[in-house]
């Protein structure tokens, strides 16, 4: 691959935008702080093609690829780690390699390109000229197919078109919406899997509510009796114990929730990977739900509360 079959590809009808990539690894320092980078070398259609957001700053320029600019993108979480929070990134002058470059840019960091290292994004022209040494040939072609047009179909194109003009098929394709719909095949699964799994807890946790309001009936028969004998109607009594179903549950609920939210602390502090969130549109419809089974399985137990004859209950021991 060169960089010519991307400015090819990207006049083709079925295609958005093309960028060119090359990729290697190195130290990026800042003042006396130094880390580990991952050196993307792309041109001017970058963020198009992978939809970046620029958070500050501006991109790489054509201008800046042809004329190969040491000029640098960098992501937020490397901006963060090389400037304090009161010193702005854009116009500083960095090392890669022992090359300097001017950050005119932060990106944010999307899911797909989380990583410890950091992330810094050059004229692929710098980096194969300055980091890579010479050569022609690139790392990958990346493009962004019109969002009409059929992904597969577009691959299909896309192959031919290099085959025809490479004049043999040297290359391989990686169809990311292919990869992104198999993701999602899997999500769902996982997602019907933990689906079921949590109703089948929702039932087994029920019928442990119910058993456990239902011994409570047994062994609490004298005093129902007594209630009933100085005047408590038998919707009293139902009420009573729908209460104390719900209260076992809304108990559960919250020590749950607690729990939770503790796992989740630990986990964001020994975990760099990924950060779990749990919000308000979760736990509200969560804690609804475990009420919504206290009020279905306590009431067998309250009906055959309020259901007990006084005189039996009475003479019960």
């Amino acid at each position: 691959m060169v960089a010519a079959d991307a400015d090819a590809l990207a006049d083709q009808s079925y295609i958005d935008s093309a960028t060119p990539e090359v990729q290697t690894s190195a130290q990026m320092r800042f003042g006396h702080t130094s880390v580990a980078a991952t050196v993307f070398g792309v041109g001017q259609n970058y963020l198009r093609v992978k939809g970046l957001k620029l958070v500050m700053g501006s991109f790489l320029s054509a201008e800046a690829v042809s004329q190969r600019h040491q000029e640098a993108v960098i992501d937020e979480r490397t901006a963060s780690r090389l400037f304090s929070d009161d010193k702005s990134p854009l116009g500083k002058i960095v090392l890669i390699s022992r090359v300097p470059v001017v950050i005119i840019g932060v990106f944010a960091q999307p899911p797909w390109l989380q990583s410890r290292e950091a992330e810094v994004l050059l004229p692929y022209t710098v980096v194969k000229g300055r980091l890579q040494g010479p050569g022609l040939s690139l790392d990958a072609l990346a493009v962004r197919v019109v969002d009409s047009v059929d992904a597969t179909v577009a691959e299909r194109a896309i192959v031919d078109f290099l085959t025809r003009r490479h004049e043999t098929k040297d290359f391989a394709v990686y169809n990311y919406d292919q990869m992104r719909k198999s993701k999602d095949r899997a999500s769902q699964t996982m997602w019907q899997l933990s689906s079921s799994l949590a109703a089948i807890s929702l039932v087994v946790g029920g019928v442990g509510v119910m058993n456990m309001m239902l011994i409570s009936v047994t062994v609490r028969t004298h005093e129902i009796g007594l209630r009933l004998a100085v005047g408590a109607r038998r919707i009293d009594i139902m009420v009573q114990f729908l209460t104390e179903a719900v209260a076992i549950c809304a108990a559960g609920s919250f020590l749950g929730v607690a729990l939770a939210i503790g796992i989740a602390a630990v986990w964001g502090r020994t975990s760099s990977g990924f950060s779990m969130i749990i919000s308000a549109g979760t736990i509200v419809p969560a804690c609804a739900l475990a009420l919504g089974i206290g009020l279905i399985f306590g009431f067998l137990p309250a009906r055959k509360a309020s259901r007990l004859n006084p005189i039996d209950a009475l003479s019960r021991d």
